[in-house]
C-alpha cells in the first residue's frame, strides 16, 4: 500500500470514529486482507475496502465497475480521499458504499440495523496528481506516454520535439513519476501502474487542460445538426467527443459536439454549416497534439469520461476494452 493510499484509509477511519463513538468504544479497525485495501469493522460489521484518491464523474463509471466485479462475501467500501457529496448519494443509488477522508460516509447494509449518513465535514489532504505532471504541459507529455508506454524510453529531447513543451519540462515530468508510475531498469524506462495514470490523467485534463483548450461555440445551421456526418469538416479541425465515439465505434449517437482545430472556430464557417454563437451546441478546443489528424482514442475516452453522462461513461468502457487494454 502506498503511503498516499495508506494516509486515506488512516484519515477516513480517524475522522469517521471521531463522529460515531459510543461510550467507550470506537467500534473501528483496519487490517490487511488478500489483495484489498484493508478491513474496516464499523459498529460490528465488516467491510471490504477499496481506496481511490479521487472519485469524480470523469473516473465514477471505471471506480463503481470494478467494485462490483468484488467476489469476496464482505460488502464493499469505497473509501475515497475526495469524492463529492453528489457522486456519494449516487454511489448509494448504485449500491455501493462510501466514506472520504473527512469522515463524511453514505453507508448501509440491508437486513441489518446499520445506517450512516454523514456530511459536512472538510479534512485537506493531497492525493496525487497534483504535481508538474498533472499541470497544463505535464498533462500534454503524459498524453504523449499514454498513448504509446513505449514513447517513455525515449530520450528527453524526442520526447519534447514529439509533444511541443520544453525540455525541462519533459525532464520534470519524468522525475516526478519515477517511483510511482515509471521502472527504471538497467537505465531503461516502463511505464507501470498504467490505468491508475490514465484515470489520473482522465480527471485532470477534464479539470486542468481541457478548459484552457476552449476557442469558442458554434451553432449548426440548416438542418445539419442531423446530418453533422456528411460535414466536410476544414482542414485543421476534428471531431471530438461524441462524434468521434461515434466515427470509431458506430455505437453512440452523438448529443453533444465537440471539434478539435488548429485554426480559429469560426473557420467552421466556410463548411457552410454552422455560425459563431456563445450559446452554440458546437464546442470547438485548440487541438494540443502534434500527429494525427483525427482524434485519438484516448482523447475520445476522456472526453467520455468528463461528460458525466452515463451513456458516455458506457462508450468510454467501450473504447477502452477495444482499444486502450495495453493500460490495464
Amino acid at each position: 500500500m502506498d503511503a498516499i493510499i495508506g494516509e486515506i484509509l488512516s484519515r477516513a477511519v480517524t475522522n469517521l470514529a471521531d463522529t460515531i463513538v459510543t461510550g467507550d468504544e470506537i467500534g473501528i479497525e483496519i487490517y490487511p486482507q488478500g489483495g484489498l485495501d484493508g478491513v474496516i469493522t464499523i459498529l460490528g460489521y465488516p467491510f471490504a475496502c477499496e481506496v481511490k484518491r479521487s472519485v469524480v464523474a470523469a473516473n465514477y463509471n471505471s471506480v463503481i465497475s470494478q467494485i462490483k466485479n468484488y467476489q469476496g462475501n464482505m460488502p464493499v467500501l469505497l473509501v475515497a480521499g475526495k469524492i463529492s457529496r453528489t457522486l456519494m448519494k449516487q454511489a448509494i443509488k448504485d449500491g455501493v458504499n462510501v466514506l472520504d477522508a473527512a469522515g463524511n460516509c453514505e453507508i448501509r447494509v440491508a437486513g441489518t440495523p446499520l445506517f450512516l449518513s454523514i456530511s459536512g465535514h472538510t479534512d485537506a489532504i493531497k492525493m496525487g496528481g497534483e504535481g508538474i505532471a498533472f499541470r497544463s504541459a505535464g498533462l500534454k507529455v503524459l498524453f504523449y506516454l499514454l498513448q504509446d508506454p513505449a514513447n517513455v524510453g525515449k530520450p528527453y529531447r524526442t520526447i519534447k520535439e514529439e509533444t511541443g513543451v520544453s525540455l525541462g519540462t519533459v525532464k520534470n515530468v519524468i522525475d516526478s513519476l519515477e517511483d510511482q508510475y515509471i521502472l527504471i531498469s538497467s537505465g531503461v524506462r516502463y511505464l507501470k501502474n498504467k490505468k491508475e495514470l490514465l484515470d489520473q490523467w482522465v480527471i485532470n485534463y477534464n479539470r486542468t487542460l481541457k478548459p484552457k483548450l476552449f476557442l469558442g461555440r458554434m451553432n449548426f445551421i440548416g438542418g445539419y445538426e442531423k446530418q453533422w456526418d456528411t460535414i466536410k469538416l476544414p482542414e485543421g479541425m476534428c471531431w471530438g467527443g461524441e462524434c468521434a465515439s461515434y466515427i470509431l465505434d458506430g455505437y453512440l449517437y452523438p448529443e453533444r459536439y465537440e471539434i478539435y482545430s488548429t485554426v480559429p472556430s469560426n473557420t467552421l464557417t466556410k463548411a457552410g454549416c454552422a455560425i459563431p454563437s456563445a450559446d452554440g451546441n458546437i464546442q470547438v478546443y485548440k487541438k494540443f497534439w502534434l500527429d494525427d489528424t483525427s482524434a485519438p482514442a484516448l482523447l475520445v475516452y476522456a472526453d467520455l469520461m468528463g461528460s458525466g453522462d452515463g451513456r458516455c461513461r458506457e462508450e468510454a468502457q467501450r473504447i477502452y476494452d477495444r482499444e486502450l487494454s495495453y493500460l490495464k
